[in-house]
């Protein structure tokens, strides 16, 4: 027998589980193929399908089916159909190597697995009346982690390291443009998956490596760090994906402190977060002290803020497949909250840039109501724009003075209404048809003004070519130009052409 899978708790060799992946594919096991199969629109619908039916669309005999039975559905499966859907090889080395289970006379999938963007994703399956997961649970590709997918940048060939990887999701996304990638975790069965989901998807630039936070790389620098942490603020520490094992927000508060010292100069560390939002204190302001010595600049995108209550029902029931003590563990939650004297938890986004200097900034606003596609490119567009804002136009003169241009990917839209004089303008909106899809409600006089900056004219001549196109005299020009100007800079309808790299 070869040698076993680094880290893989299962006696599988590299080439069985090639193999393995290699029988997945043959069969069609793709999201497209087991979208067609089941009715989906998405893979992330499929928890809204009920097991009756996703069994009724695979009834027929035949190996994509009894793959998704297995290892998507959970059901079980025969011998004589589940063998020749996994390549032939017989069942008693896949039981022995830890990929099926038999009961019964039935074989059972010991895992499930997602396909995704591409890849086959192996992870932790809950099983029928197990009241509470594991603690070394390895969850998939959660909503979280689909959300970061879609806000990575891109890691322009270098070095990336991905901090508590689970399954090894984001890792194998980045593998993609990265040249290498090291995909830590504490829990050393995490480790195991990324070791398997390699093998089985036939990378080979993915290192998988075991530890607390950034101890697995001391001594090391990346190009690009991700996280998508255990960031569930509760009074529990139980599930090693969930709960970081400190106070309120000071895991992902630690976390972001830490990742400078582990950035290449001009590297990025993008972190999906929660955090304590006080009565007391604006929330841009906590986040700011999370920086403010961190040798980077920062940019957080609040995505919700969501009440206590609200919060702890939303999380609660997160690795208990149960109802027992629910009552009770909730008033723990809601108790935990008033003492630690928490209004309400923010969540969001941060992406910090490493760069030399002491004329670090931080920004905070709301991120848009919904992405358009794979938004990585506008966050890394987004963060030039807030440097340029921030260090070559921080007073009006200095934003007059430039140069912008509007967005290709900006959309406007006019409604109009019948009148004596013809049609009347009643609402225009502008929105962004790409990546961070912001839109928002404007009048003549900043259609018109969006339109003017062309690349060519600073801001200052476009005011004039738009007061001109509208017979606006000086007086005529709104006080709060500058102002608004700045927030379609930050939301992505206007780019500064000389925005710093």
């Amino acid at each position: 027998m070869t040698a076993a899978l680094g880290n893989h708790p299962f006696t599988l060799s590299k080439q069985e589980t090639r193999a393995l992946g290699d029988a997945f594919r043959k069969a069609g096991f793709s999201e497209d193929g087991v979208n067609a199969v089941l009715g989906l629109k998405t893979m992330a619908a499929i928890k809204d399908l009920s097991g009756e039916v996703a069994l009724g669309r695979t009834a027929e005999p035949n190996a994509l089916n009894a793959l998704i039975r297995l290892f998507i559905i959970g059901a079980p499966v025969g011998r004589a159909l589940a063998e020749p859907a996994l390549g032939g090889i017989p069942s008693a080395r896949w039981i022995a190597g830890g990929v099926l289970k038999e009961a019964e006379g039935k074989l059972y999938a010991a895992f499930k697995v997602t396909p995704l963007k591409g890849l086959l994703v192996a992870f932790d399956r809950s099983w029928a009346g197990q009241g509470v997961e594991a603690a070394d649970h390895v969850m998939g590709p959660s909503d979280s982690a689909r959300l970061l997918s879609t806000l990575l940048l891109p890691p322009e060939n270098g070095k990336v390291l991905d901090v508590g990887t689970g399954c090894g999701y984001l890792a194998f996304l980045a593998a993609r443009e990265a040249s290498r990638v090291v995909a830590s975790d504490l829990n050393p069965r995490a480790a195991a998956f990324v070791d398997f989901n390699s093998a089985l998807n036939g990378i080979d630039n993915v290192e998988a490596r075991t530890g607390s936070v950034f101890e697995p790389v001391k001594g090391e620098r990346f190009d690009l760090i991700i996280s998508n942490p255990p960031f569930v603020i509760s009074p529990e520490d139980r599930l090693t994906y969930a709960n970081g094992g400190m106070k309120a927000d000071g895991f992902c508060r630690s976390m972001a402190g830490e990742a400078a010292a582990y950035l290449e100069e001009g590297g990025h560390f993008q972190m999906l977060c929660n955090w304590i939002e006080t009565g007391d204190q604006d929330w841009t302001a906590r986040l700011s002290a999370w920086f403010a010595v961190s040798g980077c600049d920062a940019w957080a995108l609040r995505s919700s803020t969501t009440d206590p209550r609200t919060y702890a029902e939303n999380w609660l029931d997160l690795g208990h497949h149960d109802k027992e003590n629910r009552g009770e563990r909730m008033r723990a939650w809601l108790d935990y909250y008033r003492e630690e004297n928490i209004a309400s938890i923010g969540s969001g986004t941060v992406t910090l840039r490493k760069r030399a200097g002491n004329d670090h900034w931080f920004r905070g606003f709301d991120g848009p109501a919904r992405l358009a596609g794979p938004a990585g490119a506008a966050i890394r567009e987004r963060m030039r724009a807030l440097d340029f804002l921030a260090r070559r136009a921080p007073d009006d003169a200095a934003l007059l003075a430039s140069v912008l241009r509007v967005s290709p990917a900006a959309r406007l839209t006019q409604e109009c209404v019948p009148s004596a004089a013809g049609w009347a303008l009643e609402q225009a909106q502008v929105r962004l048809v790409e990546g961070l899809a912001y839109k928002e409600e404007i009048d003549n006089w900043f259609a018109e003004l969006l339109i003017a900056c062309d690349g060519a004219r600073t801001l200052s001549q476009a005011v004039a070519k738009a007061a001109a196109a509208l017979g606006h005299s000086e007086a005529d020009i709104p006080p709060e130009t500058t102002e608004i100007v700045r927030q379609l800079v930050d939301e992505g309808f206007l780019i500064p052409l000389a925005a710093a790299r």
